[in-house]
């Protein structure tokens, strides 16, 4: 009998997201204490830099106010990891318009 480990499955996981184009990247490499930080502590989740490029990315011709409002509201969340933070809610309305 083959056994699924977690290994397994983040690799599988990982190659899913290479074959879609995602650039994978060591985590502890862009750590705030890694060779090249891309974030200011560990209670960053979101890459800020990286979400500026994604809005640039995916919405060329947004006017600045609508990339400002749309920047504020994700970067300016602060998500529990048990789902009960109701900034959530907003956020996941918020990509839902």
């Amino acid at each position: 009998m083959n056994l699924t480990t977690e290994s397994d499955v983040e690799n599988m996981c990982l190659q899913l997201l290479k074959d879609c184009g995602y650039r994978i990247i060591y985590g502890p490499d862009i750590a705030c204490d890694g060779e090249t930080p891309q974030r200011k502590d560990y209670k960053e989740v979101i890459l800020l830099d990286h979400l500026r490029d994604a809005i640039d990315k995916l919405n060329p011709n947004i006017p600045k106010d609508a990339w400002e409002h749309g920047y504020e509201i994700i970067s300016g969340l602060d998500i529990a990891p048990d789902g009960t933070n109701p900034e959530r809610k907003a956020y996941y309305d918020a990509l839902h318009v």
